[in-house]
């Protein structure tokens, strides 16, 4: 009942939030892309499972925004279809995504909402054994991992495969005041829920339904005209349907630095406890460092950063991200850029079927024929481990997109 009564909640929130009087002219940014490309390991499955075809997207988008001095409204409606061509078991999909952002602003503080809603598939496998019930669950909050690394599980010589149809959504409220002209303090509650269309079929291969909220209070502090400080406290609750839930509370410190006019620093330090439902608590820590600069023509960014998350097993589990990324710009039709992440997730507790390793890299350039019409073209080279399988996974794509983005006002 109580979740039923929150999906109403949002659902009004998804309504009401485009119905915001606002007084400034709407823009309208409409786009369209064409995408195919050839992947040698489509699922990232390691070598017994390895299929290679090609994959072909078209997607259709819109954006709509409407700020002014003192409001914003804004939202994306996107929808996709996939078909994986040439690739054994795996039925093509439709994906839609919506999010909508609201925003108020006074003149001592703001309240504001977002709502999203996303429709999609993801691959899971299984290993044929003797006991058809000891699948290993793979429930738990690592949204970093954005399902890139979720394209594998443990196999056997025999194996089962399945494509599991999913629907995320998520509601985040929020508010902020200011104390003085130096010091902002906000409360911020999230709720996010994962459900799958056969949930049955879900659970038998380590997947299930989930819930989880976090209520989170900030302040932060303007120390110079460079630099600010930030302090924040937060506790989520994580409710895997079929296992034991986890309460989590985290406390971090943060400060934030313009080092020069092109250079900005930002880092953050803190303790996390986990509470589960059965079980003893458990204690770590988690922080993070970024770094932006700016050049004549280009972006650089990087960052590195330790994350915990509670799980279905009342653990930590651990996560390790490094991020980089680099775009520069030759001309006014001509941009090249390179991205790379890798990530390191483990348990505190030993659980072999939770540690994994991801690496991934992914060059591409990017030729404008006019104002509205682009070509883009890529590599991406993507590396998998986890504990649990008989060897590591890699994957090798080539992929070319059309994409066209008409601007208007309405």
């Amino acid at each position: 009942m109580v979740s039923i009564l929150r999906k109403l909640v949002a659902l009004g929130l998804l309504i009401a939030i485009p119905a915001v009087p606002v007084y400034g002219a709407w823009v309208v940014q409409p786009s369209a892309e064409m995408k195919t490309s050839y992947d040698d390991n489509v699922r990232l499955s390691t070598e017994e499972l390895e299929d290679a075809g090609f994959v072909n997207t078209a997607m259709i988008q819109a954006r709509v925004a409407n700020i002014t001095e003192t409001t914003q409204v804004s939202g994306v409606i996107a929808a996709s279809f996939v078909d994986y061509a040439q690739t054994r078991d795996t039925e093509d999909s439709d994906n839609l995504v919506l999010r909508f952002i609201a925003d108020q602003r006074f003149e001592r503080g703001s309240v504001g909402a977002t709502v999203s809603a996303e429709r999609d598939s993801v691959f899971r496998y299984a290993g044929i054994i003797t006991d058809p019930f000891s699948f290993q669950d793979e429930s738990e909050i690592d949204r970093e991992l954005n399902d890139l690394a979720d394209n594998a599980e443990d196999v056997d010589e025999a194996v089962i495969r399945e494509q599991l149809e999913r629907t995320r959504f998520g509601v985040a409220p929020q508010a902020s005041y200011n104390i003085n002209s130096r010091t902002t303090a906000s409360l911020r509650y999230q709720y996010y829920e994962v459900q799958f269309d056969d949930e049955d079929l879900a659970n038998q291969f380590g997947a299930q339904d989930t819930e989880t909220q976090t209520a989170t209070a900030s302040m932060r502090r303007t120390l110079t005209e460079r630099s600010s400080a930030t302090m924040s406290v937060s506790t989520t609750k994580f409710d895997p349907k079929q296992d034991a839930g986890s309460d989590a509370y985290e406390v971090n410190l943060g400060i934030d630095r313009q080092m020069s006019e092109r250079t900005s620093l930002r880092a953050t330090i803190g303790v996390n406890r986990v509470s589960p439902d059965i079980g003893e608590d458990n204690d770590g820590n988690s922080g993070s460092l970024e770094i932006t600069h700016a050049t004549n023509n280009g972006l650089l960014r990087a960052s590195i950063r330790r994350s915990l998350y509670p799980s279905a097993y009342g653990e930590i589990l651990e996560s390790d991200m490094l991020q980089f990324s680099y775009r520069h710009r030759f001309s006014a039709r001509f941009a090249a850029s390179i991205g790379a992440n890798g990530i390191s997730s483990s348990s505190n507790q030993g659980q072999s079927n939770q540690d994994r390793d991801f690496f991934a890299v992914n060059p591409e350039v990017v030729w404008a024929f006019s104002e509205n019409l682009q070509i883009t073209a890529g590599y991406q080279f993507t590396w998998n481990d986890r504990e649990n399988e008989s060897g590591d996974a890699t994957s090798n794509a080539l992929f070319l997109s059309f994409s066209y983005q008409p601007r208007s006002e309405i």
